[in-house]
């Protein structure tokens, strides 16, 4: 109700919110700072509350980094001062007639930049590396073209999201210029107004109807106001009601596990740089932080190290990009010095050494241990599942849990048990998001089922997508099994999105040694269906079709090969940058386009249907055959290539071989025997890899396994070395059982 109540008396309150900070410009402070009688001189001379860092140690911080980091940012702060803009990676933008505060009409993603200034904090900081005073003068007179522009009465002011986080980009000018000489008394007005006028904002308006990362940002950035501003009018308010609903929100939308409940890994940077900086100046005032927020913000460093790729981006999960303004920190190395554990992950790092330097050692080391997860990490709670092998710079993630936060679903994209291959370069990617703005049709091409590594069903996405940010009814997403048995594991679920059509998806997806994989798609229900997968490489890849095989090669020469074999024939297609979003295109960055290959495996199919796609690295051998049969609860024997028969009472059972292995997998069945190896187990979900003279084997509660005809522990039997791993069950999946 409180939501609904405040949406609908939006414009009403804004515009009188509007009308009493109107009086604020220019220059009349006496209002916002009653108690003061010279509010910029006693800005400039003010010790207390403390920001990120002590002034006088500015410029001592800076000297601890690099010379070409510190060269790099005094290069982009005179790209600005001359008229070129680039932000987040993207081309540059050109202006000779002065500061493009219109840039919006034509670019639309760099005025929201330009209006965001934090490129002005970026010229502050590397006119204090140089000791170039005439960087003051620049922003003070770009803050009073802005002001005159921009200011509260405009449209850049109406997105309270972008009130939030500017404020934050304010509080940096003010405490980086406010003892300047150089900086002019009415920039130090300006700055205040506008923090001011901020507040007030925030406080009237913040979003209750988006419970998501608006809210909680807004909250805190909200309660830092009235934490650095207690001679405001109002700021003792803003501070509550920051605090009251900043709490209530985190505890709702960071889970148990550290992930953020919309679960994209973008905002989830987002919301943790954010928090960080809010714990850092809890830490600086000597306000004290509630355990279970600390614990939280544990949690969401841990999610994101492991999500981390060996290239320092990130799988692409719901809306994001790779690069955002509001990253502003390397939260690995602020988790390090706030937490005693932490991994540098090579943010911005200027901005990050201030913001340490108020926290760290007296002599300016980093406290705590460097910690980096590898292996694999389960999040039951956020839906994900990742594995890390650092020493062939291997990563497999995989989307096996809930798709977002049902009370707000907006930055949801339609891709259950989508999955990404990073592989010393990106192998396998989503395609991204490209835009939140005006193109309906490109939005809903990025956020479709087709664009991701998925499946899809009749040519339909698995949640129903309307308009910009609508969604239909979220999909059942079932974790089913977690094993875990060191270089081994297996995990599989299943959702329900197109229970419309009669159909229930299930994958699993199970290690095959270095950075090798299994992928098995199973649909089951009745009648004939069109069964699409979907293959998206990245734009480093070329991709082509060969049979039952696509040979995917890196720029590098290196390459890798994606084989499939189904319960029914399936044709493969090849994309490249086509007509619809999902066919062939990638998008890092907001605005960004790159064509890619992507490759569509379909068929007509009846149900139940099962497809096996194995993912490696290639060797100088490419033979491989392999066959999959679903089965009723009977015995099954089958062949691979000219190898003995096995079999199994499975519910699937596939037995695959190249030139350096074999692989048995069998689901939902109690007894599986091979001729070629002697295998008997009592696990109704395991996987037994061949490799040589080494026999693998991971299953659930995988308690009996003969090889031989012989119980395997672990030893070497009749010449063949062999491993029995239980697998270590996911707390969910131990609770609930199979």
């Amino acid at each position: 109700m409180k939501a609904l109540v405040s949406r609908l008396r939006r414009e009403q309150r804004r515009a009188g919110i509007l009308s009493e900070i109107e009086e604020w410009f220019p220059g009349n402070l006496a209002i916002v700072y009653p108690e003061l009688d010279d509010p910029i001189a006693h800005f400039r001379s003010r010790h207390s509350p403390r920001f990120y860092w002590d002034s006088e140690s500015i410029s001592e911080s800076l000297t601890t980094l690099p010379e070409k980091t510190r060269q790099e940012y005094v290069e982009m702060a005179h790209e600005y001062r001359s008229g070129v803009w680039r932000f987040r990676g993207g081309a540059a933008v050109t202006s000779k007639n002065g500061i493009p505060w219109d840039a919006s009409t034509e670019l639309e993603e760099i005025g929201r930049d330009l209006h965001r200034l934090e490129w002005l904090v970026d010229i502050v900081i590397a006119g204090i590396v140089e000791q170039d005073d005439s960087a003051l003068t620049y922003v003070a007179d770009a803050l009073d073209t802005w002001v005159a522009h921009s200011g509260p009465s405009s449209r850049y002011w109406e997105d309270i999201y972008e009130i939030a986080q500017r404020s934050e980009c304010l509080l940096w000018l003010l405490f980086l210029t406010r003892n300047a000489v150089a900086m002019p008394r009415v920039a130090i007005e300006q700055l205040l107004a506008c923090l001011a006028a901020s507040g007030r904002l925030l406080f009237g308006m913040l979003e209750y109807h988006r419970p998501n990362n608006h809210l909680v940002i807004q909250a805190v950035r909200l309660a830092e106001l009235g934490i650095l501003l207690p001679e405001a009018a109002g700021s003792d308010r803003w501070r509550a009601l920051g605090y009251d609903v900043g709490y209530k929100e985190i505890e709702h939308q960071i889970l148990p596990d550290g992930v953020h409940a919309e679960r994209s890994i973008f905002y989830h940077r987002i919301v943790l740089d954010t928090l960080l900086q809010f714990r850092v100046l809890q830490q600086r005032n000597c306000r004290e932080t509630p355990k279970w927020i600390d614990d939280r913000l544990r949690g969401m460093l841990r999610f994101q190290r492991s999500m981390r790729r060996p290239d320092g981006d990130y799988p692409q999960y719901n809306d994001g990009y790779m690069n955002d303004a509001y990253i502003r920190l390397d939260a690995g190395r602020i988790g390090r010095v706030l937490f005693g554990e932490g991994v540098t992950e090579g943010g911005r790092d200027v901005r990050t050494c201030l913001v340490a330097a108020g926290i760290e050692n007296g002599d300016g080391s980093t406290a705590g241990r460097e910690v980096k997860e590898h292996g694999s990490q389960f999040f039951p709670d956020g839906g994900f599942f990742v594995h890390n092998d650092p020493l062939t710079r291997c990563q497999m993630s995989f989307r096996c849990g809930k798709l977002t936060y049902p009370a707000s679903p907006a930055h949801m994209h339609a891709d259950p048990l989508a999955l990404e291959i990073f592989d010393n370069e990106p192998l396998i990617v989503s395609s991204g998001t490209y835009s939140f703005n005006n193109d309906i049709a490109m939005r809903n091409d990025f956020r479709g089922t087709a664009a991701h590594n998925c499946l899809t069903v009749d040519d339909a996405d698995a949640v129903a997508l309307y308009g910009m940010f609508g969604v239909g009814r979220l999909p059942k997403v079932t974790q089913r099994t977690l094993l875990d048995g060191g270089s081994q594991v297996v995990v599989e679920a299943a959702h329900d999105g197109y229970a419309r059509s009669g159909a229930i998806h299930s994958r699993l997806v199970a290690s095959l040694g270095a950075c090798a994989w299994i992928v098995i798609d199973a649909v089951g229900g009745s009648g004939t269906r069109d069964v699409a997968l979907w293959w998206h490489f990245h734009p480093l890849r070329r991709a082509v079709v060969d049979g039952d095989n696509v040979i995917i090669t890196h720029r590098d020469g290196v390459k890798h090969q994606v084989s499939w074999f189904s319960s029914r024939r399936l044709r493969a297609e090849l994309k490249h940058g086509g007509d619809r979003g999902y066919e062939g295109w990638f998008s890092r960055n907001t605005g960004e386009l790159s064509a890619r290959d992507t490759v569509r495996i379909r068929g007509t199919v009846p149900l139940p249907f099962v497809n096996a796609t194995i993912i490696r690295r290639l060797g100088t051998d490419r033979r491989s055959s392999g066959h999959i049969q679903l089965t009723d609860p009977t015995p099954l024997a089958c062949k691979i290539g000219g190898a003995p028969s096995h079999e199994s009472n499975g519910r699937v059972s596939i037995f695959w071989q190249d030139e350096q292995r074999t692989l048995i997998c069998v689901i939902d069945g109690s007894f599986l025997k091979s001729t070629e190896i002697g295998v008997q187990t009592n696990s109704h979900c395991f996987l037994i890899q061949v490799e040589g003279n080494h026999c693998n084997a991971v299953g659930e509660h995988l308690e009996t396994l003969f090889i031989d005809g012989v119980h395997l522990s672990s030893a070497a039997i009749n010449g063949r070395e062999a491993r029995l791993s239980p697998g270590k069950q996911g707390s969910k999946i131990t609770k609930e059982g199979r």
